[in-house]
C-alpha cells in the first residue's frame, strides 16, 4: 500500500480483514474513503505514523495478545 502510494487515514485493526491458512497470512486494507495518494511511494515519517497508529489499536483492541501474537503484531506494523 504504502509503496504504491496510499496513505491510510485510518488504520487501525477495525479495518483490516486478516485470514491465515497454516504459516501465511493475508490482509485486506478496508476503509479507504479518506485515504491519500501521493505520487510515489509513501515517505518514511507518514508510514511510521501508520504503522505507529496500527500498534496503538493492536494494544487497544488485544491487550493480552489472545489473536495477535508477538510475531503478527511485528509483521502487521512492520516493526
Amino acid at each position: 500500500m504504502h509503496d504504491a502510494g496510499v496513505m491510510h487515514a485510518d488504520l487501525n485493526l477495525h479495518n483490516l480483514f486478516v485470514g491465515n491458512s497454516g504459516e501465511r497470512m493475508t490482509v485486506v486494507i478496508l476503509d479507504l474513503d479518506k485515504a491519500q495518494l501521493f505520487n510515489g511511494a509513501v515517505p518514511p515519517a507518514h508510514r511510521r505514523a501508520n504503522f505507529a497508529r496500527l500498534a496503538r489499536s493492536a494494544r487497544k483492541l488485544d491487550p493480552d495478545s489472545r489473536y495477535l501474537d508477538k510475531k503478527s503484531r511485528a509483521i502487521l506494523t512492520a516493526s
